[in-house]
């Protein structure tokens, strides 16, 4: 994790420090941008609870194996 952390904080305060120098510039791209941070968090729940796009979410509850059931019944078993 502490490898993961110094590998991604470089990235992302670079990321962090080009969008402000770019966003501080225009009001007009601020808007922009924050309607683009909405429509993509909108767009991403959709998406979870099924409401836009496929129905197939790796990680879903549904992807989830159900046990098997035993060919024995279980008062058998305990002999």
């Amino acid at each position: 994790m502490i490898a993961f952390g110094l590998g991604t904080t470089p990235v992302l305060s670079a990321v962090a420090l080009g969008l402000r120098r770019v966003v501080a510039r225009d009001i007009r791209v601020r808007r922009l941008m924050a309607a683009a941070v909405l429509a993509a968090s909108l767009w991403s729940i959709g998406l979870r609870q099924g409401l836009l796009g496929s129905q197939h979410m790796h990680g879903a509850d549904h992807d989830v194996a159900q046990p098997e059931e035993t060919a024995e019944p279980m008062h058998e078993m305990q002999h």
